[in-house]
């Protein structure tokens, strides 16, 4: 029976392979606390609750969201872009661009850059936090921190 590989199991999440790497995961009964802690993120979408402020956990799930549905449901970059922006547009009560759907890659980041991450940024401080947003390896992300 082959041994389970940390390295191997690690290579596949790097490489954004992440059922591929569940699958692997699962081969290993004696990785059970870490299939449990996958199968809850990926399978259940069910993702750590890092602070008590509901305004900064609603905004970490719908990046959430956009995470699942890139790296697990392996959904196009600009339909989750799409997604994102429409619950970001819904959270701020604004009205969505016309011809959304037509937009391409680089529009949607102007978007989230010149509309989303203003309002992010002043939510996220307004509660006492610190918001740095942008586009991270490719992907769309915040970091939202406490102190410095």
């Amino acid at each position: 029976m082959e041994k389970y590989s940390q390295a191997e199991f690690r290579r596949y999440l790097l490489q954004g392979k992440l059922k591929k790497a569940f699958v692997y995961l699962k081969q290993f009964p004696d990785q059970k606390k870490l299939i449990l802690q996958y199968q809850e993120r990926f399978e259940q979408n069910k993702f750590p609750v890092p602070c008590d402020n509901e305004k900064i956990l609603r905004i970490l799930n719908i990046f959430y969201s956009y995470y699942h549905h890139v790296f697990w449901e392996q959904l196009e970059e600009e339909k989750a872009k799409k997604k994102l922006i429409e619950q970001f547009f819904s959270l701020f009560s604004l009205s969505l661009p016309e011809n959304l759907d037509e937009y391409s890659s680089d529009q949607l980041d102007e978007i989230v850059k010149s509309q989303i991450d203003p309002l992010l940024q002043a939510q996220v401080e307004s509660e006492g936090y610190h918001y740095l947003g942008g586009i991270t390896q490719g992907f769309l992300g915040p970091y939202i921190w406490k102190s410095s």
